[in-house]
Parts: structure tokens; sequence; C-alpha cells
């Protein structure tokens, strides 16, 4: 009997600030061998994770550019095979639906 590998899939792990999602994706990760994308990790790019961050790290515009990073590195991981956890508020419903476009595109599974 040969072992075949899991098809690649996108999980994305939604919920508001501080509600244990980060916690979740961590556990998750191993267990489904999967890369995990984090908003929290993207924000704080080149900077220690202690770092505080002002307000405007969290406006509009800049959660915009960290969801867009997000999707950049998650579509060819999602295209070579490995899944892909992201994890990140996505209140908005327009970054959900990016999310569903890189799965679209990459023809995966989603759990979101």
């Amino acid at each position: 009997m040969a072992l075949l590998p899991a098809a690649p899939g996108l999980v994305a792990i939604r919920g508001y600030s501080g509600s244990g999602k980060s916690v979740l994706a961590r556990a998750l990760a191993p267990q489904l061998g999967a890369t995990l994308l984090s908003s929290d990790l993207e924000r704080k790019a080149g900077m220690a994770r202690s770092t505080k961050l002002d307000a405007e790290a969290y406006g509009p515009d800049s959660r915009a550019a960290v969801y867009r990073g997000m999707f950049a590195r998650a579509a060819p991981m999602l295209a070579a095979g490995p899944s892909v956890i992201m994890d990140a508020t996505f209140i908005d419903p327009t970054l959900r639906r990016g999310a569903e476009g890189i799965v679209a595109k990459a023809s995966v599974s989603s759990t979101a």
C-alpha cells in the first residue's frame, strides 16, 4: 500500500484579537504539515516579537498591506503543494474573499 500525500488546502483561522487564533494555528500547523502565515508576524516582519506597535500599524492601509503580503506568500505555497494556515482576524469580508480567491486560483480546498 502506498501512502499518498494529502492534498494541499488553506485553513483561515479568524476571530477577534486575543481570542486564541494564534494558539490554535500554532498547534494545528505541525499536525496538518502546514505552513503557518500569521498577520502578527507579517506586521512585525524584521522586528522583535516584543515590539509594541502604534495604532497606525493596525490602520486600514497597514492592514491591507499585511494581508497582501500573506496572500502573496500563500499562493505559491499552495501551488507547490503544502497546506497553509492563515492566522488573522479577517474582520473585513473583502479580506476573507481575498483568501477564497487564492484557493480558487490554486484549485485547493479551504476551511474558514
